[in-house]
């Protein structure tokens, strides 16, 4: 049978390429994790954490020695870092002396605490693609590695615990979707459908009241009140009052990105939004008789 095909987080030209209405998982975790945290993610590798380093250079080995150097050369770039030489270690661990030595373990402690936290943000964003694809807000697929197609996978299989195990590859077993295994082909790609994908992280250029080719200028604020007239699919006899829309609004202008939207704004919005005689009760138009 066919084992795991070879990947890496830390190098994406062991990913695959996306498919026609396909993004490889690898690269939608990317775009949710960016969604997610806009200010805060990197696309650098969440499973690989930093060396630790020893308290002194005359305890350090070759692979310490050379983390020292990246660490200086990456949080110190003012202070060039010491050349190592493997054929002499002893003498590279001279070169680092006890000020730059304490430099380098400073940086280390920094870096120790942001891989810690951007493995929070890779599991955050691992949780979130579960939940999308259980509520069916974007589908997932295999991709069969005899053909190439591409077949859809039940919403309900995130819902077991070894989803965890499919990010560690972005790939699944035969078995896990299946029950059985078929073939050659034990483990098979995984992938997201574009279209949700795309509607998740851009709304405001995806949804189709606010991308609709129009006369006149649309300002981002008219684009996202269209967008979130989509989003939030208010009808005439909605029942909401207007603070839950405002507050749907708020949600809505998070997912999207847009800061801009204060409550205030979102109050207004929430009135333009709903009919008139929304909020009126018994006199409202859902109890209108025709």
């Amino acid at each position: 049978m066919r084992g795991k095909s070879k990947f890496s987080w830390a190098d994406d030209k062991t990913w695959p390429p996306d498919g026609k209405g396909y993004v490889f998982l690898g690269r939608a975790l990317r775009k949710v994790g960016a969604h997610l945290f806009p200010e805060a993610w990197t696309d650098r590798d969440p499973h690989v954490l930093p060396l630790p380093l020893p308290d002194t250079a005359a305890d350090a080995k070759a692979g310490h020695l050379l983390a020292a150097q990246r660490l200086l050369g990456e949080y110190f770039p003012e202070t060039p870092p010491p050349t190592v030489d493997f054929t002499g270690l002893e003498n590279s661990r001279e070169q680092f002396s006890k000020e730059l030595w304490g430099k380098a373990l400073d940086a280390s402690r920094r870096q120790v605490v942001a891989a810690s936290e951007a493995k929070e943000r890779f599991r955050a964003a691992k949780e979130e693609i579960r939940r999308l694809c259980v509520t069916e807000v974007i589908v997932s697929a295999q991709r069969w590695n005899y053909d190439g197609s591409h077949s859809a996978l039940k919403a309900t299989l995130w819902n077991l615990p070894k989803f965890e195990t499919w990010f560690e590859h972005c790939q699944i077993s035969s078995a896990d979707a299946y029950g059985k295994s078929s073939g050659y082909d034990e483990y098979q790609w995984l992938f997201i459908g574009e279209a949700g994908l795309n509607a998740l992280v851009d709304p405001l250029a995806t949804s189709p009241s606010a991308a609709e080719q129009s006369k006149g200028y649309r300002s981002k604020y008219l684009r996202f009140l269209l967008a979130a007239a989509d989003a939030l699919d208010v009808k005439p006899d909605d029942a909401r009052p207007h603070k839950q829309v405002s507050n749907d609004v708020r949600t809505f202008a998070r997912t999207a990105g847009v800061k801009e939207i204060s409550p205030a704004m979102a109050d207004k919005m929430a009135t333009i939004l709903r009919e008139p005689e929304a909020g009126k009760g018994k006199d409202g138009p859902r109890f209108k008789k025709n």
